[in-house]
Protein backbone atom coordinates (compact mmCIF):
# COMPACT_ATOMS: atom_id res chain seq x y z
CA UNK A 1 0.00 0.00 0.00
CA UNK A 2 2.58 2.79 0.75
CA UNK A 3 4.41 1.85 -2.39
CA UNK A 4 1.08 3.27 -4.09
CA UNK A 5 1.21 5.96 -1.71
CA UNK A 6 4.79 7.05 -2.84
CA UNK A 7 3.93 6.51 -6.22
CA UNK A 8 0.48 8.60 -6.64
CA UNK A 9 2.45 11.59 -4.70
CA UNK A 10 5.45 11.29 -7.23
CA UNK A 11 2.79 11.40 -10.17
CA UNK A 12 1.29 14.34 -8.19
CA UNK A 13 4.48 16.11 -7.88
CA UNK A 14 5.75 15.75 -11.70
CA UNK A 15 1.93 17.21 -12.60
CA UNK A 16 2.69 19.48 -10.14
CA UNK A 17 6.04 20.80 -11.91
CA UNK A 18 4.61 20.25 -15.42
CA UNK A 19 1.82 22.42 -14.63
CA UNK A 20 4.04 24.92 -13.08
CA UNK A 21 6.52 24.68 -16.46
CA UNK A 22 3.84 25.32 -18.52
CA UNK A 23 2.74 28.59 -16.93
CA UNK A 24 5.85 30.04 -16.88
CA UNK A 25 6.28 29.35 -20.70
CA UNK A 26 3.35 30.52 -21.60
CA UNK A 27 3.39 33.42 -19.68
CA UNK A 28 7.21 34.16 -21.01
CA UNK A 29 5.76 33.80 -24.52
CA UNK A 30 2.81 35.82 -23.86
CA UNK A 31 5.50 38.94 -22.09
CA UNK A 32 7.62 38.22 -25.13
CA UNK A 33 5.43 38.97 -27.66
CA UNK A 34 3.59 41.74 -26.00
CA UNK A 35 7.15 42.95 -26.32
CA UNK A 36 7.94 42.12 -30.15
CA UNK A 37 4.79 44.25 -30.95
CA UNK A 38 4.74 46.95 -28.94
CA UNK A 39 8.99 48.21 -29.95
CA UNK A 40 7.47 50.48 -32.09
CA UNK A 41 6.04 52.72 -29.94
CA UNK A 42 8.41 52.60 -27.24
CA UNK A 43 10.77 53.62 -30.04
CA UNK A 44 8.86 56.39 -30.81
CA UNK A 45 7.47 57.00 -27.07
CA UNK A 46 11.07 56.58 -24.91
CA UNK A 47 13.91 56.25 -27.16
CA UNK A 48 13.12 59.43 -29.65
CA UNK A 49 12.10 61.63 -27.37
CA UNK A 50 13.86 63.71 -24.22
CA UNK A 51 15.24 61.54 -21.37
CA UNK A 52 12.76 61.64 -18.61
CA UNK A 53 12.12 59.67 -15.38
CA UNK A 54 8.93 58.11 -17.14
CA UNK A 55 10.69 57.22 -19.92
CA UNK A 56 13.73 56.05 -18.22
CA UNK A 57 11.20 53.50 -15.87
CA UNK A 58 9.50 52.74 -19.23
CA UNK A 59 13.00 51.14 -20.50
CA UNK A 60 14.19 49.80 -17.39
CA UNK A 61 10.71 47.80 -16.79
CA UNK A 62 10.38 46.51 -20.44
CA UNK A 63 14.14 45.68 -21.09
CA UNK A 64 14.15 43.58 -17.30
CA UNK A 65 10.40 41.79 -18.42
CA UNK A 66 12.46 40.56 -21.85
CA UNK A 67 15.27 39.43 -20.40
CA UNK A 68 13.46 37.62 -17.83
CA UNK A 69 11.86 36.09 -20.29
CA UNK A 70 14.60 35.20 -21.94
CA UNK A 71 16.56 33.88 -19.45
CA UNK A 72 13.34 31.49 -18.85
CA UNK A 73 14.11 29.60 -22.17
CA UNK A 74 17.58 29.42 -21.27
CA UNK A 75 18.61 25.83 -19.77
CA UNK A 76 20.52 25.32 -16.22
CA UNK A 77 23.85 24.32 -16.04
CA UNK A 78 25.58 22.96 -13.09
CA UNK A 79 29.37 23.68 -12.38
CA UNK A 80 31.24 20.66 -12.19
CA UNK A 81 34.41 21.02 -10.41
Amino acid sequence: MSADGSLAEVIAGLNAEFVANCEGYALAALCMHEFIINLDLEVITAWQRKKTATSILLISVRWTLFLNSILLFTPATTHKG
